[in-house]
């Protein structure tokens, strides 16, 4: 069954809003999405209750994922995986620090060249069962990936997965080719100064904007615990970025989210 973009599009979106940020990594210089809780009276209660009633409550609370729709050993091996996981929201930068340091703008400007703009901008809230079930069903095909949602089959190619997660038409899903002329060692020496391209790191790169940018991708399209490494793929799309190379990366994307269990 080919997806149908009108009706498929959003919900599809909500699971990925969930998934760029299932393990982003705290850090003083970003802020959640999620808004902080009010503290009611049931706060009060949890916090009087003894530690084996919090248990409990906590296990009768529990979310039942019966309903959701797996098939399969792999299925089955992924969800056992995914189910105990905190599924977070894709962690920012601070709005003020950004406008005080006129990096805003900068961002902008960067997103508009690379054709970024509607991805950039994220404000759903997402859903931990369309997250489960997205990423336990998830598998690569040859020109694109297939998952289930509500007990159907749908595939879809990378040029309309880049379409449903707001990039440019006219960004390219085929990174290598788009930046046939990258170089690891040579464009990383020109942005770091360091003659040698060996466990490179965030704060080696010189420029504050590629710096900051890094940190972005690193916290939105290719979330982990430790941010401060610059992966292979992420080099390159800063490549494009200061090339002004209109890229899609989404099969990267796809791929680090496999590689997850």
């Amino acid at each position: 069954m080919i997806l149908g973009m009108k009706n498929i599009g959003r919900k599809f979106s909500r699971a990925f809003r969930k998934v760029t940020g299932s393990s982003s990594s705290r850090s003083s210089s970003h802020r959640s999405s999620t808004p902080t809780p009010s503290f009611t009276h049931h706060d009060e209660q949890a916090e009087s209750q003894a530690p084996e009633e919090q248990v409990e409550q906590l296990e009768e609370e529990a979310l039942d994922d019966s309903h959701i729709d797996l098939r399969g050993e792999r299925e089955h091996q992924a969800y056992n995986i995914l189910k105990g996981r905190t599924f977070g929201h894709t962690w920012e930068f601070d709005e003020d620090l950004l406008e005080k340091t006129c990096m805003d703008t900068e961002f902008a400007s960067v997103w508009k060249a690379v054709g970024w703009s509607s991805f950039a901008e994220i404000s759903e809230m997402g859903s931990r069962d369309l997250t489960i079930q997205f990423l336990c069903t998830l598998v690569e095909t040859d020109n694109g990936v297939s998952f289930q949602f509500f007990g159907n089959q749908f595939a879809i190619s990378w040029r309309d997965l880049s379409t449903v997660l707001g990039f440019h038409h006219k960004c390219t899903t085929d990174i290598e080719q788009a930046t046939r002329g990258y170089h690891k060692e040579s464009f990383w020496q020109s942005i770091s100064g360091l003659t040698t391209y060996s466990q490179p790191r965030c704060n080696d790169i010189q420029h504050p904007t590629l710096r900051l940018m890094h940190k972005w991708l690193a916290l939105t399209c290719f979330p982990r615990e430790d941010v401060r490494t610059v992966r292979i793929d992420e080099l390159r799309i800063l490549y494009a970025m200061v090339n002004k190379i209109k890229i899609a990366p989404v099969q990267e994307m796809v791929r680090q989210w496999l590689g997850n269990f």
